[in-house]
Protein backbone atom coordinates (compact mmCIF):
# COMPACT_ATOMS: atom_id res chain seq x y z
CA UNK A 1 0.00 0.00 0.00
CA UNK A 2 1.50 3.19 -0.51
CA UNK A 3 1.42 6.22 1.18
CA UNK A 4 -0.62 8.29 0.07
CA UNK A 5 -3.48 5.04 0.75
CA UNK A 6 -1.96 4.94 4.45
CA UNK A 7 -3.33 9.07 5.13
CA UNK A 8 -6.43 8.34 3.50
CA UNK A 9 -7.51 5.64 5.92
CA UNK A 10 -6.18 7.18 9.03
CA UNK A 11 -8.04 10.43 7.70
CA UNK A 12 -11.43 8.12 7.82
CA UNK A 13 -10.82 6.19 10.98
CA UNK A 14 -10.35 9.68 12.40
CA UNK A 15 -13.36 11.44 10.90
CA UNK A 16 -15.21 7.88 12.13
CA UNK A 17 -14.39 8.40 15.83
CA UNK A 18 -14.97 11.82 15.85
CA UNK A 19 -18.70 11.29 14.47
CA UNK A 20 -19.09 8.34 17.20
CA UNK A 21 -17.93 11.27 19.74
CA UNK A 22 -20.50 13.75 18.40
CA UNK A 23 -23.27 11.64 18.47
CA UNK A 24 -22.62 10.84 21.89
CA UNK A 25 -22.71 14.10 22.53
CA UNK A 26 -25.93 14.98 20.55
CA UNK A 27 -27.88 12.18 22.59
CA UNK A 28 -27.07 13.51 25.90
CA UNK A 29 -27.88 17.21 24.91
CA UNK A 30 -31.27 15.60 23.10
CA UNK A 31 -32.66 14.14 26.79
CA UNK A 32 -31.62 17.19 28.51
CA UNK A 33 -33.28 19.42 26.37
CA UNK A 34 -36.30 17.21 26.46
CA UNK A 35 -36.48 16.82 30.45
CA UNK A 36 -36.05 21.24 30.31
CA UNK A 37 -38.70 21.28 27.79
CA UNK A 38 -41.21 18.98 29.80
CA UNK A 39 -40.92 20.99 33.08
CA UNK A 40 -40.83 24.67 31.63
CA UNK A 41 -44.28 23.68 29.83
CA UNK A 42 -45.92 22.49 33.05
CA UNK A 43 -44.58 25.60 35.24
CA UNK A 44 -45.69 27.81 32.31
CA UNK A 45 -48.62 26.48 32.28
CA UNK A 46 -49.13 26.33 35.92
CA UNK A 47 -48.42 30.24 36.27
CA UNK A 48 -50.81 30.84 33.37
CA UNK A 49 -53.66 29.20 35.62
CA UNK A 50 -52.91 31.16 38.54
CA UNK A 51 -52.69 34.35 36.70
CA UNK A 52 -55.70 33.53 35.08
CA UNK A 53 -57.65 32.50 37.63
CA UNK A 54 -57.07 35.97 39.93
CA UNK A 55 -56.11 34.02 42.46
CA UNK A 56 -52.91 34.74 45.31
CA UNK A 57 -51.38 31.48 45.18
CA UNK A 58 -47.85 30.88 44.34
CA UNK A 59 -45.55 28.46 43.00
CA UNK A 60 -42.90 27.87 45.26
CA UNK A 61 -41.35 24.74 43.33
CA UNK A 62 -41.37 21.96 41.46
CA UNK A 63 -39.76 18.58 42.30
CA UNK A 64 -39.09 15.68 39.46
CA UNK A 65 -38.02 12.47 39.16
CA UNK A 66 -37.19 10.78 35.44
CA UNK A 67 -36.65 7.23 34.75
CA UNK A 68 -36.71 6.41 31.31
CA UNK A 69 -39.82 7.61 29.85
CA UNK A 70 -41.46 8.18 32.69
CA UNK A 71 -41.91 11.81 33.83
CA UNK A 72 -43.27 12.78 37.82
CA UNK A 73 -43.98 16.08 38.42
CA UNK A 74 -44.63 17.88 42.24
CA UNK A 75 -46.03 21.13 41.98
CA UNK A 76 -45.63 22.66 45.70
CA UNK A 77 -48.20 25.64 45.61
CA UNK A 78 -49.28 28.05 48.42
CA UNK A 79 -52.81 29.37 48.31
CA UNK A 80 -52.37 32.20 50.32
CA UNK A 81 -56.03 32.03 51.65
CA UNK A 82 -57.03 31.17 48.58
CA UNK A 83 -59.90 28.31 47.05
CA UNK A 84 -57.08 27.97 44.33
CA UNK A 85 -57.23 23.99 43.50
CA UNK A 86 -55.22 22.30 40.29
CA UNK A 87 -55.92 19.26 38.44
CA UNK A 88 -54.23 16.86 35.99
CA UNK A 89 -57.08 17.96 33.38
CA UNK A 90 -56.18 21.51 33.64
CA UNK A 91 -52.92 20.38 31.80
CA UNK A 92 -54.37 18.46 28.86
CA UNK A 93 -53.16 20.57 26.26
CA UNK A 94 -49.50 20.47 27.79
CA UNK A 95 -49.17 17.08 28.59
CA UNK A 96 -50.33 15.96 24.73
CA UNK A 97 -47.69 18.46 23.64
CA UNK A 98 -44.94 17.35 26.13
CA UNK A 99 -45.46 13.48 24.98
CA UNK A 100 -45.63 14.22 21.06
CA UNK A 101 -42.34 16.34 21.17
CA UNK A 102 -40.26 14.35 23.85
CA UNK A 103 -39.79 10.73 25.18
CA UNK A 104 -42.31 10.74 27.56
CA UNK A 105 -44.96 8.74 27.17
CA UNK A 106 -46.21 8.37 30.93
CA UNK A 107 -46.48 11.42 32.69
CA UNK A 108 -47.59 12.02 36.53
CA UNK A 109 -48.62 15.62 38.55
CA UNK A 110 -49.01 15.71 41.58
CA UNK A 111 -50.66 18.72 43.71
CA UNK A 112 -49.29 19.68 47.20
CA UNK A 113 -51.27 22.72 48.07
CA UNK A 114 -49.86 24.56 51.21
CA UNK A 115 -51.88 27.60 53.01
Amino acid sequence: MNKKGQISVEFIMILGLLLLFLFFILNTTQKDLNQNRAILSIKSRTIDLINLSDSRAVLLNMDYLIQGSYLEITLNLKKNGSAFTLSASDYSEVLFYIKRTTGFSNIKLYFIYLT
